[in-house]
């Protein structure tokens, strides 16, 4: 249902992280059901606390983006992504994570 419904839109476009010249990263994740989604910064594989950013542009054809300001976070920052979306079954959001951080690069 999902692919007939936003598939097209999302099939031209790369998804996951990428980099540009200069290492500046790029996120792009397809969530056509999120009610939103955060892309988390943490400074090193052993913090506690991230700088959460939204990533909602894009959003009515399911594409959530977030181009980095600068190449800062490359070969330095990890991240994990939050995703909440609703479960008709459950009649409720849920919040989807990933457990473990990546390291960008």
């Amino acid at each position: 249902m999902l692919d007939a419904v936003y598939g097209a839109a999302a099939a031209p476009v790369a998804l996951g992280l990428s980099f540009s010249v200069g290492d500046v990263p790029t996120f792009r994740l397809w969530a056509p059901t999120a009610h939103s989604v955060k892309l988390n910064i943490y400074a090193s594989a052993s913090a506690t606390t991230a700088t959460a950013f939204d990533l909602m542009e894009g959003r009515r054809l399911g594409r959530v983006v977030l181009h980095a300001p600068d190449a800062s976070w490359t070969n330095s920052a990890y991240y994990t992504y939050s995703v909440n979306v609703f479960s008709r079954s459950a009649e409720v959001a849920i919040r989807a994570g990933p457990r473990a951080a990546s390291r960008m690069r």
